[in-house]
């Protein structure tokens, strides 16, 4: 079966923009297939998938999931269209243009351990965003990248604290190499936020001398608790205050200048 020309990044298309998606978790995983694909499940996991190789989005880097060897026609299809097929931290590190599909079979939400990411076959999230950057941001009409860590979400379903807070460590030097490009760029709008709290997470006292701290956890879902937003750099001013999340769409359009966005 063939791939599905996706029409969800048109806006994007139009616009001259480069894209990206970067996931701990599976490419077809449901909050970044939700800016590629359309299916009435999230669990259409193949549907996703070749919406996925019809999307044409210049840098794709998560685990491997539906694109293993039992499904090497999916990737074959990727390459088909030029894509370069990265499954190592040294190939990421030798990419500098070109579309790229990055798939590491040890990187996904289960791993605990950061140093696990950091080792020689694996790239850390943070290298990812940089080898991201270097391609998408030679493109002169502007790029969107899209970055997940899924680990914070899987961590908090098992109230795992140190899981947690080691995969937060994992975003927050990821989110630092976004903030030093767009420094140095001046051009470039950083945002960090969540689609939702997992577990209830609370924090009941602590000793900053000795750098612990006591949590409590309500349950294993998620709640109905407001998450930070965070914005860096040119129009950050408009994702200040409280919001709906369905505004931040919004607010990217009109920042991105997209027509009919969204409908």
């Amino acid at each position: 079966m063939g791939y599905q020309k996706s029409p969800y990044w048109k806006p994007l298309k139009q616009r001259g923009f480069a894209t990206g998606i970067i996931t701990t978790s599976e490419l077809t995983d449901a909050s970044p297939s939700a800016y590629y694909a359309h299916v009435e499940s999230r669990g259409a996991e193949h549907e996703i998938a070749l919406q996925l190789v019809g999307a044409e989005i210049d840098v794709l880097i998560g685990a491997t999931g539906i694109f293993s060897q039992d499904e090497s026609d999916l990737v074959q299809q990727f390459i088909n269209q030029g894509y370069q097929l990265i499954k190592n931290r040294q190939e990421l590190l030798e990419v500098n243009e070109g579309r790229l599909i990055g798939l590491f079979d040890q990187w996904g939400s289960e791993v605990t351990d950061l140093s696990q990411l950091t080792d020689e076959q694996l790239p850390d999230l943070k290298l990812c965003v940089k080898s991201a950057l270097n391609v998408l941001a030679g493109n002169p009409e502007g790029f969107f990248l899209f970055v997940e860590d899924e680990g914070i979400d899987t961590g908090g379903h098992k109230n795992m604290g140190d899981f947690v807070a080691n995969r937060i460590k994992h975003l927050d030097d990821a989110i630092a190499e976004a903030i030093e490009f767009a420094i140095k760029d001046e051009h470039t709008l950083v945002i960090v936020t969540s689609d939702h709290e997992t577990g209830g997470l609370t924090l009941t006292e602590g000793i900053a001398a000795d750098g612990k701290i006591k949590l409590n956890w309500a349950g294993p879902g998620h709640t109905g608790q407001s998450v930070p937003l965070f914005a860096f750099g040119p129009q950050a001013h408009l994702f200040t205050g409280v919001m709906e999340n369905t505004e931040v769409a919004e607010k990217l359009g009109s920042v991105m200048k997209l027509k009919d966005f969204p409908e």
